[in-house]
C-alpha cells in the first residue's frame, strides 16, 4: 500500500554525523499568544526586517493591534499573530486595523505609540527613532502602512485573501521545536511579500496620481546630506521647543519644516528629479489650504515684496506659493527663514485654530471644572479615596503612604498610574513586575511598565481615550477613572504592604 510523503515541516540535527529530528511542538498546546508576543516583543529581527517597536496591545475602536512597529523608511508596520490556524476573518481584522492606522494623524500616532513615553510638548518617538536607526534626521512617519501575520498555519486561500488588500502585506509562518534537552527553535518561514524593500527606487504614484520618476540612489544620499546642512543652518529659526522639526520623504525625495506641535504646516524643501531643481514652498493640510490661500492671494503683493523674490502661486492641495532655489544649503536656509519671518503672522491669521484659546478656552479654567466635577462624581459614587484640595492642574494625586496613584487628564488622553520614587524605586519596580501576570490579570487588561530610567520615577500605567475639552464625554471619562483609580488601590496597596516597600 502505497503511503505518501510527509510534508509537514521538519528539523534535524546533527549528532556525529547521524541527523536526528527534533520534535514540533503545537505551539498551542503548551504555550499562549502572548507568549509569541513576549518572543517577537523582545526580537522584533525575528520578523526579518529593522524595525523599532513602539506600541503593544494597542487598543483601537475595532480590536487589539498586537504589535505596532517603525521601519526605516518611517512605515507603519501593524503585526498580527496567531497561534494556531489564521483564517480569512484575520485578513479583513488586519485590513481594518491597517485603515485605522492609515488615518492618524502624526500626533494620533504618538499617542498610540504605548512603548514610547508620550509628551505633547516635544516628539520623543523622532527621539528614539533617531536613536534605534542611528540617524540624524526622520523619514515621514505613517506615510504609509504595511501588515504582518504571522501564524502557524492559514487556511489555503489566505494569500490569495491578504493578496486583494490595498495595503502591502507580509505573511510569516512560524513552527516551534523543542529538543530532548529542552533547547528550543523557532523557525520563521515567509509565505508572502508585497511590500516594496527599504530604499526601493521604483517609480511610485504621487497623490495626484502621476508618477514620480526615480531618482539615483548618489542624487538621494546627496539631497540628504544638503537637508542635514540646512537643518543645522536652521536650528534657532526653527527650535524644537517650538514644534519645529525636519520632516523626510525619501518617496518624494522631500524634506519639510514642519509646526507639528500647533498643525502640520511649515516650509517644504522639494527636489524635483525631472529637471534637477529645488523649489521651497509652503505646506500645511488639505483642509487648511483653502483659508490660507484665499488669504495669501488678497495679500500677494505684500507677501511678494516681503518675501523679496520672484515667487509662483499654486493652488495645488498643499502648496500655496513657491520658487526654484539653487543648490546651495546658506541660501535655502536664508530663504526658509524669510518665508517663516513673512509668513506666520498669515498662518496665525487663517488658521485660528493654532491657538488654545480657539481651542476651547481659558484650558486652566477648563481643567480646575473638570476635577471639580470628577470629584464631585467619585464622592456621589460612594468611592473611599481621598483626593487633595483642587488645583487648576492637569494632574490629580491619591497618596497612600509615599506611594501615589496619579490621574492626568490632557486634551484627548487620560492615564492612571502608580509612582514609584526615592531611592528604593528601581528595586520597587522590578518587586512589583515580577508579578506583572497576576497585576494585570487581576486588573483585567495589559498595563504599561515604564522604568523611566531617566526620570526620578518608575511608573505602572493604563491610558483610556478622553477629550478634556468636551464637556459631554466627562461622565464616561470619570466613570472609567474612577474604576481604575479603584483597582490601582486594590491591586497595589496590598503588595505594597506584603513586599515592604519603602518610598
Amino acid at each position: 500500500m502505497y503511503h505518501p510523503f510527509d510534508m509537514t515541516m521538519k528539523l534535524f540535527k546533527a549528532e556525529s554525523g547521524v541527523f536526528q529530528p527534533i520534535q514540533k511542538r503545537q505551539f498551542g498546546f503548551e504555550r499562549l499568544e502572548k507568549h509569541l508576543e513576549d518572543w517577537l516583543g523582545a526580537n522584533p529581527h525575528l520578523l526579518g526586517d529593522d524595525i523599532l517597536l513602539i506600541g503593544r496591545q494597542v487598543r483601537t475602536d475595532h480590536g487589539i493591534i498586537d504589535l505596532l512597529a517603525l521601519d526605516r523608511e518611517g512605515r507603519a508596520v501593524v503585526i498580527e499573530l496567531k497561534r494556531g490556524l489564521a483564517s480569512r476573518e484575520v485578513v479583513g481584522q488586519l485590513n481594518s486595523y491597517l485603515t485605522i492606522v492609515n488615518r492618524w494623524s502624526d500626533r494620533e500616532l504618538e499617542r498610540n505609540a504605548n512603548l514610547v513615553p508620550y509628551d505633547r510638548e516635544v516628539s520623543n518617538l523622532v527621539r528614539r527613532f533617531k536613536e534605534h536607526f542611528q540617524v540624524s534626521a526622520v523619514p515621514e512617519f505613517n506615510r504609509e502602512q504595511v501588515g504582518v501575520v504571522v501564524a502557524e498555519d492559514f487556511e489555503p486561500d489566505f494569500i490569495a485573501q491578504i493578496s486583494g488588500l490595498r495595503f502591502d502585506c507580509r505573511v510569516l509562518q512560524f513552527s516551534n521545536f523543542v529538543t530532548t534537552a529542552d533547547d528550543e527553535y523557532l523557525l520563521i518561514n515567509p509565505l508572502h511579500d508585497s511590500a516594496p524593500p527599504e530604499h526601493a527606487d521604483e517609480d511610485d504614484e504621487d497623490e495626484e496620481g502621476g508618477e514620480a520618476a526615480s531618482v539615483p540612489a548618489d542624487e538621494k544620499e546627496h539631497f540628504s546630506k544638503l537637508l542635514d546642512r540646512v537643518e543645522g543652518l536652521l536650528r534657532d529659526a526653527c527650535p524644537s521647543e517650538d514644534g519645529w522639526r525636519l520632516h523626510r520623504s525619501n518617496r518624494f525625495v522631500q524634506g519639510v519644516f514642519s509646526c507639528w506641535k500647533t498643525v502640520y504646516e511649515g516650509i517644504s524643501l522639494y527636489y524635483d528629479p525631472k529637471d534637477r531643481t529645488l523649489q521651497v514652498h509652503t505646506n500645511c493640510l488639505p483642509r487648511h489650504n483653502r483659508a490660507l490661500s484665499a488669504l495669501l492671494t488678497a495679500r500677494r503683493r505684500e507677501i511678494e515684496e516681503g518675501l523679496g523674490g520672484k515667487v509662483s502661486w499654486d493652488d495645488h492641495s498643499w502648496s500655496c506659493l513657491y520658487e526654484t532655489v539653487p543648490d546651495d544649503p546658506e541660501f535655502i536656509a536664508g530663504r526658509i527663514r524669510r518665508y517663516i519671518e513673512v509668513l506666520k503672522p498669515y498662518l496665525d491669521e487663517a488658521l485660528p485654530g493654532r491657538s488654545k484659546a480657539a481651542r476651547g478656552g481659558d484650558i486652566t479654567k477648563t481643567q480646575l471644572e473638570f476635577w471639580t466635577g470628577f470629584r464631585k462624581y467619585a464622592t456621589e459614587a460612594g468611592s473611599k479615596l481621598r483626593f487633595p484640595a483642587l488645583r487648576p492642574k492637569g494632574w490629580m494625586t491619591i497618596n497612600t503612604g509615599g506611594f501615589l496613584y496619579v490621574a492626568i487628564a490632557s486634551q484627548n488622553r487620560i492615564t492612571v498610574y502608580i509612582a514609584l520614587k526615592g531611592k528604593d524605586r528601581k528595586k520597587n519596580f522590578e518587586l512589583l513586575k515580577a508579578e506583572k501576570d497576576a497585576i494585570e490579570a487581576e486588573f483585567g487588561a495589559p498595563l504599561r511598565w515604564e522604568p523611566l530610567p531617566t526620570k526620578k520615577e518608575s511608573q505602572v500605567q493604563t491610558h483610556s481615550n478622553g477629550k478634556l475639552l468636551d464637556p459631554s464625554t466627562w461622565p464616561e471619562t470619570y466613570k472609567w477613572m474612577l474604576d481604575a483609580l479603584e483597582r490601582y488601590h486594590e491591586i497595589f496597596d496590598p503588595r505594597v504592604k506584603r513586599l515592604k516597600l519603602k518610598p
